[in-house]
């Protein structure tokens, strides 16, 4: 659980950064490379990260919700890594 955890935070702290360094050099929008005045840390891609990735995981929930079509008929971890691994229809 402790390292699932580290990596989680890893991960996202990896990516948040990856987006901030994107919108500082002008590939992504400018927002998005502005970095908390108190903290100094990327807040905007940090948010930007996390609303994708939570956007990611609720069209799939709706997906299985609304149209009952899943693969295995389950909403398990493991069935989206299945899925999105795949490239599974929803």
């Amino acid at each position: 659980m402790t390292s699932t955890l580290g990596a989680l935070i890893a991960g996202t702290n990896s990516q948040a950064r990856l987006i901030f360094n994107a919108g500082r050099e002008g590939l992504l929008p400018h927002f998005m490379g502005k970095v908390d005045a108190k903290r100094r840390t990327p807040v905007n891609a940090l948010f930007v990260f996390l609303g994708a990735g939570l956007l990611i995981i609720g069209v799939w929930g709706l997906g299985h919700i609304i149209g009952g079509h899943a693969t295995s008929g389950t909403m398990s971890a493991l069935t989206m890594f299945d899925e999105s691994s795949t490239s599974a229809r929803f």
